[in-house]
């Protein structure tokens, strides 16, 4: 049997509670529910055989139910594998990194001593530091020379965040357990951790966990390093910033550890504490992110229909933490953190809006050094839903709900959606039969039992009685975007030029326009006109809508065109051209966006309407 730490600590508390939520174990671990629920059934498969199972019920939550004996089985074998980690190849990685900030070099003949190991296997340790170095872009290289292992020609400030990224780095509760563990000359991890929380609480200064981990971890390494006469003496070019939290903070860890810290000791962790709070202070630069960035929430209110740019809070929290990010990345501090990995699925139309902004900001002066990967559209995602969730919840929708079980049914269900969505303004509640009788002039969303049709396109959700989690967020998507572009999916919109009047032109620009912006030379023309001998691409009142499957990978899934003079395609002109991109990534929900376009342009004459955006085009449905 072998039981993970986080699996060992779930085991322990509850043999001294009664019961535990999902919630309260996610809070405790800072993990998803649902990871909890993979660890609760791994330990019940391991402890199968002793008789000891974690059970759990929708009000209770988990819990063991003993007896006294298998309470005295369960307690013998925990105390067994208490310190099972340290035998673990990650903490000896972690040990060897400890090592480094302590020594000059590393004797492996002493390492293999210390852990009963063979060399083979210390050698493999390494192999995995190596590995770390090259994941977390971590600029430090390891040398060795006979059975010493040291740290290549650096700096010194390069050496301490380096290290200190390598101790935390992919984290989690191991790595605590393993931080827990160090010490030296008289300065131990859990000490100092204590006063950093003291004092950051004392200036009422907030960090998430992780920084903060990292926070401790980089000042760990500072002290240690201090300690063993690695001091940074280089002369200072800027003026010493002068931050009230951090200058406390140095204050208490000079009292505590008995250390000094010289002016650009204390310049480079100001540099460090800014790059992950800001605490409000202007500056020129973050004046020009803001500025940037304003321009940028703009644009993105015309493509998606968002109200970002009259969004203060949004503003602010996109600008510091892109300012942050910029001074993360000039210190090599680079991580990542498990909450990527939930806001994606949990929040697709959030991440989808932050790919865009976060590659248009690095197309911006002020953050031609913001590094726009994954790990940071995710955090932008973050700001993006809390702007959502404040627009969604002043947003008025007038709403007809429509029902097809009886009067009792559909009351309730107009309940629950008031409960859940007092923001949407129920006009009518009606029969299915009666449902033509309503005027949809002034209607913006329909909810209904059965599927229906009707002349007006708006959105029209069918959902259940009792209403399921499922059709709740469909109508949380209206809510955001009057029209929900969602997953990966979002909308580029180019203009052709005027000389092009004719499909086949058309198309030949089209392939070029988007092989540029994909960096891409796979032909679209064979497979756009393949798909059309098969299914008309023109939809009517001046639309064309060229589409294929293809087996490469774009970047971007629908591409509008838009023509002021009118492009000759089949027997009819049209003024918009949507070019789809089906991919098999896209493929499952790819359909629902043609329809959704065919509803909404089928009623438009685009000719007559100069506009610049398709939210616009949306919004003026049934006008022109």
């Amino acid at each position: 049997m072998t039981l993970r730490y986080r699996e060992r600590q779930i085991l322990k508390i509850l043999l001294q509670r009664e019961s535990v939520t999902g919630n309260e174990f996610s809070d405790i671990f800072n993990i998803s529910s649902r990871t909890i629920r993979n660890d609760v059934k791994n330990i019940n498969q391991l402890l199968k055989d002793k008789g000891v199972e974690i059970s759990s019920t929708t009000n209770i939550g988990y819990f063991l139910t003993l007896t006294e004996e298998k309470r005295s089985v369960l307690m013998q074998l925990l105390a067994k594998e208490t310190d099972a980690y340290k035998s673990e190849p990650r903490y000896r990685v972690k040990k060897l990194i400890q090592k480094l900030i302590q020594f000059e070099s590393i004797d492996l003949n002493e390492f293999v001593n210390e852990f009963y190991v063979s060399q083979s296997s210390v050698l493999q340790d390494i192999k995995s530091l190596e590995h770390q170095l090259f994941v977390n872009s971590v600029n430090l290289e390891f040398v060795r020379q006979g059975n010493q292992i040291s740290i290549a020609n650096n700096t010194e400030t390069n050496i301490r965040s380096g290290l200190a990224l390598l101790l935390v780095g992919d984290f989690n509760d191991l790595d605590k357990a393993i931080l827990t563990d160090m010490e030296d000359l008289g300065i131990e991890y859990r000490a100092l951790y204590q006063v950093v929380v003291r004092s950051l609480n004392l200036t009422r200064s907030v960090l998430a966990e992780h920084d903060m981990i990292y926070l401790t971890t980089y000042l760990y390494v500072t002290l240690v390093r201090i300690r063993r006469k690695h001091e940074l003496n280089v002369t200072m070019q800027t003026e010493l910033e002068s931050n009230p939290v951090v200058n406390t903070l140095l204050s208490d860890l000079e009292r505590k550890f008995s250390v000094h810290f010289n002016d650009f000791e204390r310049f480079i962790v100001h540099r460090v504490y800014s790059s992950f709070s800001n605490d409000g202070r202007a500056s020129t630069k973050l004046t020009e992110i803001c500025h940037d960035a304003q321009t940028i929430c703009k644009n993105v209110d015309l493509i998606y229909g968002t109200h970002f740019a009259d969004d203060p809070q949004l503003l602010d929290g996109v600008v510091s933490h892109i300012n942050t990010s910029i001074n993360k990345a000039e210190l090599n501090i680079n991580f990542t953190d498990e909450i990527v990995k939930e806001i994606r699925s949990t929040y697709p139309f959030a991440f989808n809006i932050s790919t865009y902004f976060a590659n248009e900001v690095t197309k911006t002066k002020s953050c031609h050094d913001y590094r726009a990967d994954e790990n940071e559209i995710a955090f932008l995602s973050i700001h993006v839903q809390a702007s959502l969730e404040r627009n969604m919840m002043t947003r008025k929708l007038n709403t007809v709900i429509i029902g097809s079980y009886g009067i009792g049914t559909t009351k309730l269900l107009e309940a629950q959606i008031k409960k859940e969505f007092p923001n949407l303004e129920i006009q009518a509640t009606v029969a299915y039969y009666a449902a033509d009788m309503i005027d949809y002039n002034d209607i913006d969303l329909v909810i209904s039992t059965v599927p229906i049709s009707i002349t007006k396109s708006i959105p029209c959700l069918t959902v259940e009685v009792p209403i399921k989690n499922e059709s709740l967020q469909a109508i949380k998507r209206v809510l955001q975007s009057k029209y929900f572009w969602s997953r990966e999916i979002y909308p580029i919109i180019l203009d052709l030029p005027p000389t092009i009047t004719q499909e086949d032109d058309a198309l030949d620009y089209i392939e070029k326009a988007i092989q540029q912006i994909e960096a891409k030379t796979v032909s679209l023309q064979p497979s756009f006109k393949a798909r059309e001998q098969a299914l008309t691409t023109n939809i009517g009142r001046g639309i064309a809508m060229p589409h294929a499957l293809f087996e490469e990978h774009f970047n971007y899934h629908l591409y509008f065109f838009r023509s002021q003079a009118g492009v000759q395609w089949g027997p009819s002109p049209v003024h918009l051209i949507a070019s789809i991109l089906i991919t098999s990534e896209v493929k499952e929900y790819m359909n629902d966006y043609m329809k959704l376009i065919n509803s909404i342009y089928s009623n438009l004459d685009v000719k007559s309407s100069n506009l610049t955006s398709i939210t616009k085009l949306y919004e003026t449905m049934g006008k022109a």
